[in-house]
């Protein structure tokens, strides 16, 4: 009987803790191949298909995005980059490897000839949401853009991005980090330094 309400006592002490410290989903880099438009008012446009959207990025030297729902094709988001003599580059999208979790995260690298940072956004189902921009790159030979090196986790309601160990550098003050050391929270709009 003692045994029994140790074991008894253990396991809602797991469960517990299981829901005080929740588990935490990963979001992966996944690859998504553009359709280049030939025709249409998305002529020359890059379209990156999601599943309830599609974002389309001007083809070359673009400082455009709009994001469009799949099945109406209303416009649901446009993005213009307005920091001068830069443009956007090519998107990377992170998704979970979990079936019931819609969120995506778009990172959007914005540079002129080196990365000057990047663009943050989630889009979950139809609902777009500009986190912000995150004035960070690589301290390598050509300021590589940080979705190279970056890694999203969820850990309860916070979507917290890390880096893997490479320098960052922190191109508003110069400030050269290891970028293991350097965590933020993606919020739906805004970016904030993560302290554990």
């Amino acid at each position: 009987m003692k045994k029994t309400i140790i074991l008894t006592l253990c396991i809602a002490l797991l469960l517990g803790l299981n829901s005080v410290y929740p588990q935490a989903t990963k979001y992966s880099d996944i690859y998504l191949e553009p359709d280049t438009l030939k025709s249409g008012s998305f002529m020359d446009y890059e379209a990156y298909y999601l599943e309830s959207v599609v974002l389309y990025k001007k083809v070359g030297r673009a400082n455009t995005i709009q994001i469009m729902d799949k099945s109406t094709d209303v416009e649901l988001h446009s993005f213009t980059n307005d920091i001068p003599e830069t443009h956007l580059k090519k998107p990377r999208f992170f998704r979970s490897s979990d079936e019931d979790n819609s969120l995506t995260i778009v990172m959007l690298n914005v540079s002129e000839i080196y990365s000057l940072g990047v663009q943050i956004f989630l889009i979950e189902d139809s609902k777009i949401y500009h986190s912000g921009f995150l004035e960070y790159a690589a301290d390598n030979f050509n300021f590589s853009s940080l979705a190279l090196y970056s890694e999203f986790e969820q850990i309860g309601d916070k979507i917290i991005l890390s880096f893997d160990e490479v320098d960052l550098i922190d191109l508003s003050t110069e400030e050269i980090v290891n970028g293991s050391y350097l965590q933020f929270e993606i919020l739906r709009d805004n970016i904030r330094r993560y302290i554990r």
